[in-house]
């Protein structure tokens, strides 16, 4: 495998008793770090690469969509990897594109004076993911 990092969503690990899946889960020459949700099951993994490491930050909680923040310590920068899941709309959690556009704009928003490369990762329904990189977050305001 040559891919140093990796998210998952949706992963359905428990927080208490999926260690051995997560262990099963992960390759040779990786780490693994689960962030369930602290209610059910779902939230997500991340696997990387045994030399990179990782601080998990907080991130502001959204009604819309869920996240993390994670920052990657490297000796010479710190670049802030920003992973947010969007449940498909339902007639049970009632959420609307317009509620997740005006909190999605909300955490660009939160952003916009940091200074570290910021990698972030949405995933609107299971199959789309769109990955911006930026050196400052203002080049998108």
């Amino acid at each position: 495998m040559n891919i140093d990092i990796m998210i998952i969503t949706e992963s359905w690990l428990k927080s208490v008793g999926d260690d051995a899946k997560l262990e099963e889960l992960t390759p040779s020459g990786y780490k693994s770090s689960s962030f369930p949700r602290l209610t059910g099951i779902g939230g997500g993994v991340l696997i990387h690469r045994n030399f990179l490491t990782f601080k998990n930050t907080s991130l502001t909680k959204f009604k819309s969509f869920e996240g993390y923040e994670l920052r990657l310590q490297h000796p010479t920068r710190s670049i802030k990897l920003i992973a947010i899941y969007r449940p498909p709309p339902s007639k049970k959690n009632k959420f609307t594109t317009a509620v997740f556009l005006d909190e999605f704009g909300d955490l660009i928003d939160s952003y916009v004076t940091d200074q570290q490369q910021i990698i972030l990762l949405v995933v609107v329904v299971v199959v789309v993911v769109v990955v911006v990189v930026v050196e400052k977050i203002m080049e998108l305001v």
